[in-house]
C-alpha cells in the first residue's frame, strides 16, 4: 500500500513539475496574403464595358475586404481566447 501511495505522489508531482510550452499558432501565409489587383479600366466609348469593369471591381473588392475582416477578427478573437486560459 505504501509503495502505491509513493508511486501516485512521484507520478503526480512529476506532472505538476513539468510545465509545458504554449505558443499560439502564426496564421499561414496563404490567409495573411494581400488581395487580387483589381482591373484597369479598359480604353474605350462604350460606358456599358465601363459599367462592367466598375461593377466587376466593386464586388472583387468588397469580397476580399469582408473575407479578411472576418478572418482577422477570427484569429484576434482565439488568440485573445487561447492567452486567457492559463
Amino acid at each position: 500500500m505504501k509503495s502505491v501511495i509513493m508511486l501516485s505522489l512521484i507520478f503526480l508531482t512529476g506532472c505538476i513539475a513539468t510545465p509545458v510550452a504554449r505558443n499560439f499558432p502564426s496564421a499561414p501565409p496563404s490567409l495573411t496574403s494581400t488581395c487580387d489587383q483589381l482591373i484597369a479600366a479598359p480604353i474605350t466609348d462604350k460606358l456599358s464595358v465601363l459599367i462592367s469593369n466598375v461593377t466587376t471591381n466593386y464586388e472583387k473588392y468588397h469580397e476580399c475586404s469582408y473575407k479578411v475582416d472576418a478572418w482577422n477578427n477570427w484569429y484576434i478573437e482565439q488568440k485573445k481566447i487561447f492567452e486567457s486560459v492559463k
